[in-house]
């Protein structure tokens, strides 16, 4: 195998470009230059394009399409644009449950990062509700 064919196998294993480069000791416009050449370049991005517009038809957030993708929010709204997607503007009810959930996970030491992600609500959003409910902030370490 050579060195392109190389650098296209670990770039569709997700490795990162500057990585790619330094293992086989070339520049990362190198590195470009042949994904590109091999039409790799396209073909991975066609791919998660086709991802992310699945999955947000499915019903899945901005956040976790993110997440699970490791890409932006821009890059996942600019996808979602080009392929014409209607978004949803409908956001998901605050309820007391809920709110009680995230104020009894974060007296029980639970970290906000935490909290974000297993109720998939903003950072913001936990904040409001912690001063809502009178509930004092953790001193940052």
């Amino acid at each position: 195998m050579n060195d392109k064919q190389e650098a296209a196998l670990m770039f569709i294993q997700r490795v990162d470009i500057a990585t790619i480069a330094s293992e086989l000791g070339v520049s990362e416009p190198t590195v470009y230059q042949w994904l590109h050449e091999q039409g790799t370049i396209n073909d991975a991005r066609s791919h998660r394009n086709a991802l992310v517009a699945a999955a947000y038809a499915e019903g899945w957030t901005i956040r976790r399409i993110c997440m699970a993708l490791k890409v932006s929010q821009g890059t996942v709204y600019g996808i979602l644009h080009t392929a014409e997607v209607q978004l949803r503007r409908r956001r998901r009810p605050y309820s007391n449950e809920e709110s009680e959930t995230i104020v009894k996970m974060y007296v029980a030491g639970k970290k906000l990062s935490m909290i974000v992600n297993e109720t998939d609500r903003s950072l913001t959003y936990i904040y409001r509700i912690l001063d809502r409910y009178g509930v004092p902030r953790r001193r940052s370490r």
